[in-house]
């Protein structure tokens, strides 16, 4: 199999930009979706909206998994588990809008699930954008 080294390189730049999750996100219903990384049916490795179905953690002795779907890919009402830490390592990252979006970057989604989750998306960028407001209350620059 011939291995686009562009590619790669692409997804590594775009992996590096996105901040990892974390459990207090996930556990306390902050963000309605990850991103996760996977090969697509032509196994090519692709970025994947993963909509997050329970915010129960599935732990095992190496891997943690919560139940996920996949907007756009197969059937509405498949869910998965999807591991998203190894040992110690977060494997899905915080949906940043503005990363994502960028058309750099354009390329290494996986086309239907990245179209099919522009509303989950949205919805997302509120939650974040909500808790980045708290963290700039009080800097003194507030425009009046």
């Amino acid at each position: 199999i011939m291995v686009d080294v562009n590619r790669q390189k692409l997804i590594a730049e775009f992996k590096d930009l996105l901040a990892p999750c974390s459990r207090d996100l996930i556990s306390r219903g902050k963000i309605e979706c990850v991103v996760w990384f996977d090969q697509d049916d032509d196994s090519n490795e692709c970025a994947w909206i993963a909509r997050i179905v329970s915010t129960v953690f599935d732990e095992s002795k190496d891997v943690t998994s919560m139940l996920c779907s996949f907007p756009g890919f197969g059937d509405a009402s498949n869910v998965y588990w999807l591991p998203c830490i190894w040992r110690s390592q977060w494997l899905v990252y915080q949906p940043n809008t503005e990363i994502l979006n960028d058309a750099k970057y354009a390329t290494v989604w996986h086309k239907e699930n990245f179209d099919a989750s522009q509303s989950l998306l949205a919805q997302t960028k509120e939650y974040l954008s909500d808790l980045s407001d708290d963290d700039d209350a009080g800097d003194g620059d507030d425009a009046y």
